[in-house]
């Protein structure tokens, strides 16, 4: 286990991630001895086995050899007695000096206020870096601090056509300073005033109980007489051997203050102190993303310059993480630089001691125990390396049992080598609980006088056979302190080198609201086990509790929080529940970020509810990021928040990254009309992640999407894996994006329910094959206006393969293609129209977002049909192209239902049809809108109803070409412009309208039509059935020599135009009428005739040429 976690950004989430990687620490630390000054990298945890100092003569006694109990003062005491402290100094009470002794099994109390005459000299002064003694380094350096980037700017999303969260920085954060205005501590001599190796009693191996109420109960653990300060090092103030055969307790009673205020010389330096610091690198005059200059040199100039990204952001111009880290990037890059300086100490003073550890209570060999009773209290500050201080060290075996509290700074609990460790009580990290503090005020804890949160670990476990359980409450502090510390992390419990851990309780993650950037981790595995064990609680973003079930609000918490966090190694689990606060952003669950090996698995519950104003960064229920852990859910992911995501998959670097999710995600939350995000049951991002869904997949909110692939991710979709669309509308089932992006289907039978929702969109490069590795996959689109799967964007191809689809919701579509992609509907594929209004495909030029909304302008965009369409449906359509649509059909269109249409025709749309479209009773071609195109070398036949091909709507006109025929019986026309066209008309060639009923050739009813015949066949056999008649207004129509019309009913015309101010100019047309009464040409009510060569052969009972 260590510290050498930082926190990147997933642009795809829109969230913070820790990442497993060895960095330097940066920022403020709450230490004594320095808040600037740090070593270039944190230590990595070790299990070091400590044993307590206990004087060369002790050390030195014979086996089974006992001393009788005796108090400090050296007088002895019996079993049932009590000691006072005595008045404490360094110069007196090193080496054990005053401590009581308890042996033989004696029972004995050290009680009273604590009377320390002398806290003793920590060791150093805190003074600016510049007024030191320079040994290296310039102390007019600039410096700027940026606090943390956890200011959430909402920024249009091109992928989803909602919004996302881009996390930028706070101008109005940015402080200027320089390296000399930094304080440091300056160490110096301390003239024998600190105490060494210092004890207030100790329980040997002969055993017995040491119970120790310092001070007044009643009284607060800062108050005087309770509060125990001093300047020590190697020092247990209460210490329990149980190496021998007899229980050695302690029993800590009172409620107590312990700060051990001693610098740590030799760690900050030694003679000479060191100071590190992140220098910034200013890059000038230089050219922006958008081509603007900018010259940015200072912390002014660079807050300027923050300011206009930030705009772009929210304009859309950066409309990702990356471009705005990348855009602020070339303002000005960091590097650390070290300063040095001089100490004074001098050789053999106290001060050049190790610290080596300092604990409260100090317990070793399998009889010891440490207890800290009901009643009992420790607040407690040490030093800030977890190896050398801690609150409570039990090692060896020992045991540590808190049924009270225990709170404060740095690490309060260390387990080495075999313990064991219960908390029935509450242990809150980071911060002195002091009279349970309420941490859901804005005002802050006093906390060691540092007003704010600070540094802290709960339970640090280490070694195989190490354990500890949580059947209390757990509080954990998010950092306040000062500026961002991204690789600070704060937790509850953390185990390493095979220590385990358990949660039985309740572990409150990041207690307090905060916006700066750290990270805050319930339970923490690198290189051992957690577990959150059934009826345990882990709760991000929740105010302290000092009881179970204690009341308690959520509180804003921006920090990265993570409920379970898997480091480089080890073993978590959740069997129990793990809540995601109403007001938290940028939390995980369960987390597992550059992981080398080890597994993460929920079997409990997981509930995301975070709904933070504005536009909030993500919540995840489960995170697997460029990790080589084993990652999956068994269990139930709830999605109630806004901007949620179930579970995670990041592979975007050198690590195939993989997760699996056998139990339930419940998609509660979806798209939330304040913040315009989405919540996504399984995402999955980048070439090397893969997520592989094979449990239930439940979607309940509006707008909700259960599976998202993008960057080149894939999905397996397993055959348990049927995505539930049971409440809400518009939502996706499957969405993939981007090139390579991959959806692969094991299901034999899925469905979508709900309105306006999507089975499957595949977007911007993604390709759907329509396959299942289960054999041939059906799919029932229920909801009116949804669509089975719907194929977008520049790149992207679908195929159907041999699927089936039944359309069975009114309106609802199998198949849709539009703004560039590609798509074919394979020969063996089925397509059943079962409700009125369904499509079997569209193709659709014009993209549009999640959300219905165009985006973008119509592309060329193209449909091959290559399987037959049949339906006895009332009232649907086979086929719509528009706004650059094009459909090749290439196979049968058969619809018998009343009302319905063969193909439909928008503006700009073309249907190129090879094959027989047929309506029963209906319309076989319909267009609507300008610049259609109708190529027809097959037939469009419709046996009766309205005609083959209807043009309707303003504008609506029809390139009418191709070698084949549209055919109309019955009462259907072969093609009629209806009285809602002006403006528009058809232009037919070489093309063949066969009428055989009682309707007519062309039958024109709109304003100011065009129709031009270029070499068009017209023929038509019922009685009074015109080949083109034109009563519509202001006609103009024309033929050519090579366009034939012919009409064999009785009382047909050829030609029939009555609209007034139409003109029909026919140029060698040959007209021909046989019926009794027919007639050729007939012009009235203001139409005029143009004939230059017509031919008009006649025949039949008084025909009329």
């Amino acid at each position: 286990m260590n510290h050498s976690f930082r926190s990147i950004w997933s642009e795809a989430a829109g969230c913070w991630v820790a990442v497993a990687e060895t960095t330097r620490a940066r920022g403020k630390r709450s230490s004594r001895e320095s808040r600037a000054s740090r070593q270039a990298g944190r230590p990595a945890l070790r299990a070091a086995v400590l044993g307590a100092t206990l004087g060369t003569a002790l050390a030195a006694l014979p086996a089974g050899f006992a001393y009788a109990s005796a108090c400090g003062d050296g007088s002895s005491v019996a079993s049932g007695g009590s000691c006072t402290p005595g008045s404490f100094t360094p110069t007196v009470n090193d080496n054990l000096a005053g401590a009581t002794r308890v042996a033989s099994g004696d029972t004995v109390g050290v009680t009273g206020a604590w009377t320390s005459q002398n806290e003793g000299d920590a060791g150093y002064t805190r003074v600016p870096f510049g007024t030191t003694t320079v040994v290296s380094g310039n102390p007019d350096q600039p410096l700027v601090s940026l606090g943390g980037k956890t200011q959430s700017v909402s920024t249009p999303d091109s992928i989803t056509g909602t919004h996302t969260s881009v996390a930028t920085y706070s101008s109005s954060a940015f402080t200027a300073s320089t390296a000399g205005a930094t304080n440091v501590p300056v160490y110096r001599d301390v003239n024998g005033d600190q105490y060494v190796n210092t004890r207030i009693g100790t329980v040997d191996r002969s055993g017995g109980t040491l119970n120790v109420s310092i001070g007044n109960p009643a009284n607060a653990p800062a108050a005087a007489g309770n509060a125990i300060t001093l300047a020590a090092k190697q020092t247990d103030l209460a210490f329990a051997d149980g190496t021998g055969s007899t229980p050695s307790v302690v029993n800590w009673n009172g409620r107590n203050q312990v700060w051990f205020t001693t610098g740590d010389y030799l760690a900050s330096g030694g003679p000479v102190g060191n100071l590190q610091l992140d220098v910034p690198n200013y890059a000038g005059t230089f050219t922006a993303f958008d081509g603007s200059t900018w010259t940015v040199s200072d912390a002014a100039s660079l807050a300027a310059y923050n300011d206009f990204l930030v705009r772009s952001v929210q304009s859309g111009a950066l409309g990702s993480q990356a471009a705005y880290d990348s855009a602020f990037s070339q303002a000005v890059t960091f590097a650390q630089q070290n300063f040095q300086y001089a100490n004074n100490v001098s050789a053999g003073d106290k001060n050049t001691l190790p610290i080596d550890h300092l604990s409260a209570m100090h317990g070793t060999g399998a009889n010891a125990t440490l207890h800290i009773g009901k009643d009992g209290q420790i607040d407690f500050r040490g030093t800030n390396t977890i190896e050398s201080s801690s609150a409570v060290l039990a090692e060896n075996g020992a045991h540590f049992v808190n049924d009270g509290r225990l709170s404060g700074d740095f690490t309060l609990v260390r387990l080495l080598t075999g313990a064991s460790g219960v908390n029935n009580g509450v242990i809150s990290s980071g911060y002195a609980s002091a009279d349970n503090v309420d941490t859901s005020s804005s005002a802050p804890p006093e906390n060691f006088g540092f007003h704010a949160y600070t540094e802290g670990n709960g339970v640090y476990a280490s070694g195989t056979g190490t354990t500890f359980t949580n059947n209390g409450v757990m509080n954990v502090g998010a950092w306040t302190l000062d500026g961002n510390r991204p690789d600070l992390q704060n937790y509850a419990a953390g185990v390493t080198s095979g220590a385990s851990a358990s949660n039985a309780g309740t572990i409150n993650v990041g207690v307090n609201a905060t916006t700066l950037d750290s990270q805050v981790i319930g339970g923490f595995a690198a290189g051992g086990s957690f577990t959150n064990e059934a009826g345990g609680t882990i709760y991000l973003g929740r105010a302290a509790q000092y009881g179970p079930g204690a009341a308690a609000n959520d509180v804003a918490l921006s920090a990265h929080a993570y409920g379970i966090l898997l480091g480089a190694s080890g073993t978590a689990a959740n069997l129990g529940t793990i809540v995601i606060g109403s007001q938290t952003q940028n939390g995980a669950a369960m987390a597992s970020i550059g992981s080398a090996s080890g597994t993460l698995r929920n079997a409990g519950s997981i509930i995301v509810n975070g709904a933070a104003p504005g536009t909030p960064l993500a919540n995840v229920g489960m995170l697997a990021a460029d990790t080589a852990a084993t990652v999956t859910n068994t269990g139930t992911i709830t999605l109630n928040g806004v901007n949620g995501i179930g579970v995670m998959v990041v592979g975007t670097g050198s690590t195939a990254t993989a997760a699996t999710s056998t139990g339930t995600i419940d998609v509660a939350g979806g798209l939330d009309p304040a913040s315009d995000t989405r919540n996504y049951g399984v995402w999955a991002e980048g070439p090397r992640a893969k997520a592989t869904v094979d449990g239930a997949l439940n979607l309940t909110g509006n707008g909700a999407i259960g599976v998202h692939a993008r960057a080149g991710a894939t999905i397996d979709v397993g055959a348990n894996a049927v995505p539930r669309f049971m409440s809400g509308t518009n939502q996706t089932g499957f969405y993939a994006y981007g090139a390579g992006s991959k959806i692969n289907v094991a299901a034999q039978h899925l469905s979508v329910d709900t309105d306006d929702s999507t089975l499957f969109r595949i977007a911007s490069g993604a390709a759907y094959t329509g396959a299942s590795a289960a054999g041939t996959l059906t799919t029932d689109v229920n909801g009116a206006r949804a669509r089975g799967v719907l194929a977008t964007g520049a790149g992207t191809t679908l195929s159907t393969g041999d699927a089936v689809y039944h359309v069975n919701g009114a309106d609802g579509i199998a198949v849709a293609v539009e703004g560039g992609a590609q798509g074919a509907i394979d020969a063996g594929a089925t397509i059943d129209l079962n409700a009125a209004g369904a499509i079997a495909g569209v193709v659709d030029g014009q993209a549009h977002d999640l959300a219905g909304a165009n985006t973008g302008t119509p592309v060329a965009t193209t449909l091959t049909n290559d399987a037959p369409v049949t339906s006895s449906t009332t009232g649907v359509t086979g086929f719509v192209a528009q706004n650059l649509g094009t459909l090749e059909n290439r196979n049968t269109v058969l619809l018998t239902g009343a009302g319905s249409t063969g193909v439909v025709v928008g503006a700009l749309g073309t249907v190129n049809n090879a094959s027989k479209i047929r309506v029963a009773n209906g319309t076989g071609a319909l267009v609507q809108g300008a610049s259609a195109t109708l190529t027809n070398a097959g037939t469009i036949e419709a046996d009766d109803g309205v005609a083959g091909v209807h043009l309707t709507g303003a504008g609506a006109s029809v390139a009418l070409s191709g070698a084949g025929a549209v055919i109309a019986n019955g009462s259907a026309d072969g093609v009629l412009i209806d009285s809602t066209v002006s403006d528009g008309g058809i232009a037919a060639s070489a093309t063949s309208i066969a009428v055989g009923g009682a309707g007519k050739g062309i039958d024109n009813l709109g304003t100011n039509a065009t129709i031009v015949l270029a070499g068009t066949q017209i023929g038509t056999t019922g009685n009074g059935a015109d080949a083109l008649s034109s009563t519509g207004a202001g006609a103009r129509i024309a033929a050519d020599a090579a366009s034939v019309v012919r009409t064999a009913g009785d009382d047909a015309r050829g030609f029939f135009v009555t609209g007034a101010a139409s003109t029909l100019a026919l140029d060698g047309t040959t007209v021909a009428t046989t019926g009794a009464g027919a007639h050729a040409i007939v012009a009235g009510s203001g139409a005029t005739a143009l004939l230059s060569g017509a031919k008009l052969p006649t025949a039949g009972a008084a025909p009329d040429g």
